[in-house]
């Protein structure tokens, strides 16, 4: 069994996102962005509510200043992640256009549940110019989609909960195997989280109760 979330979305939540489907990632080496590259463009949010990464075309040009920005409305945010080619998470200061929003430290607080809702750009300023060789990003989220570093555990009914196999997530998505058939099942996580729910599984795919 493959998942990619623990909990159904609900309307409500993919109506969080729905007008924030045009945006882009813009690097420079300038405070005022007079010169920069365009790193990534989105014209959707993820349908999971989950990360999105994106893995930058050039590794070797450096960039000092990155931010997000719209020519419409910028998305709902929740987190936005850099990394070096070690894989260390890079940190740097909160920059942002004029008139910008207060809630946009949200994008940089190691919370997923707490999000940016932008009105102009903002972004990091890195404090020096530096190779990035991957960033993601997740939009406002109610934290329900599998989270690398994780622990999961499949349970199925049978006179009782059995579980079926614990193991941690090393991406977006996680896989159980030798899943007995014909069951209720339960997927928790066992790192954090309360929102749960059984579910059966048929022809591949989920139907939650």
């Amino acid at each position: 069994m493959r998942f990619v979330r623990k909990y159904p979305i609900s309307t409500t939540k993919l109506n969080w996102n729905k007008f924030s489907k045009d945006y882009r990632f813009e690097a420079s080496q300038f405070p005022d962005f007079r010169d920069i590259d365009i790193i990534y463009s989105s014209t959707k949010v993820n349908p999971t509510l989950g990360y999105t990464t994106i893995n930058i075309p050039d590794k070797n040009k450096k960039y000092r200043y990155w931010r997000i920005i719209s020519d419409s409305r910028i998305a709902a945010i929740g987190e936005i992640e850099f990394f070096n080619k070690e894989g260390n998470k890079l940190t740097g200061n909160l920059i942002k256009g004029n008139g910008e929003n207060e809630s946009i430290k949200n994008a940089f607080d190691n919370d997923v549940l707490t999000f940016a809702k932008g009105e102009v750009w903002y972004g990091l300023d890195l404090g020096d110019s530096v190779e990035i060789d991957r960033m993601r990003y997740i939009p406002r989220t109610d934290a329900n989609n599998i989270f690398p570093g994780h622990t999961y555990e499949l349970l199925y009914y049978d006179n009782g909960w059995v579980s079926v196999e614990v193991q941690e997530a090393t991406n977006e998505c996680i896989h159980f195997h030798n899943v007995p058939s014909n069951a209720v099942y339960w997927l928790r996580n066992l790192t954090e989280g309360v929102e749960e729910r059984v579910f059966i599984y048929r022809r591949e795919n989920i139907i939650w109760y």
